[in-house]
């Protein structure tokens, strides 16, 4: 097997430095802006972008689930539970071919209303047939490339009174939503698919 030893022992022979330190010791470590840097922004890098935008936006998450623990988990695969009895008796309703054959899949992202235990144990005893979503993909999801774009674009920059409007003004606009709308949001899924496959999973940038 081989080891971490066995690869020190590599680099020791090939009189390479073994160590942290000594590899750093090389590297310039003064203040950017004494050798000329006058831009504040990073520089670009390769990689996958952070899924948070900054530290106080942390803080906030921690704050409201020391608030209250339970409206976390609880309350939210209970919503999660009613949403997937409603979705098996639309396509029962819709799909009745595809109902009595069981002929039709699942798919959701990984939040964690999606992945507990009550909600698994849910899809299995009904034969629910689910596909796995990769981690770190909104790419993939439906909701993340279609439908919270259309909401965002006509909510910006408008001004509400309170919750109630914005949930109204929410749902006037997932009614006007055309069968066309979804055709191409079905149409754009599974060029997605196709683009994740083509890449081997690997990130990338554009479809």
């Amino acid at each position: 097997m081989w080891t971490r030893h066995h690869h020190e022992q590599e680099v020791k022979e090939s009189g390479q430095d073994t160590t942290m330190d000594k590899r750093l010791k090389n590297v310039d470590k003064t203040p950017p802006w004494t050798r000329g840097r006058e831009k504040v922004n990073d520089d670009q890098h390769t990689g996958r972008p952070r899924s948070f935008r900054c530290e106080e936006n942390k803080l906030k998450i921690k704050e409201l689930i020391k608030s209250n623990r339970r409206i976390i988990f609880s309350d939210w695969t209970s919503v999660y539970l009613g949403i997937m009895r409603c979705l098996r008796e639309a396509v029962r309703l819709k799909r009745p071919e595809r109902w009595q054959n069981n002929d039709w899949i699942l798919h959701v992202g990984n939040a964690r209303p999606h992945t507990v235990h009550v909600v698994l144990q849910f899809l299995a005893k009904h034969s629910t047939i689910q596909i796995p979503h990769p981690p770190y993909s909104p790419d993939l999801a439906p909701n993340d490339f279609f439908l919270y774009p259309k909401l965002k674009i006509n909510l910006k920059g408008r001004k509400f009174d309170n919750v109630d409007m914005i949930q109204a003004e929410s749902k006037a606009t997932l009614r006007n939503l055309s069968k066309s709308d979804f055709i191409s949001c079905f149409d754009n899924w599974k060029k997605r698919w196709n683009g994740c496959i083509e890449a081997g999973g690997a990130y990338f940038e554009k479809y």
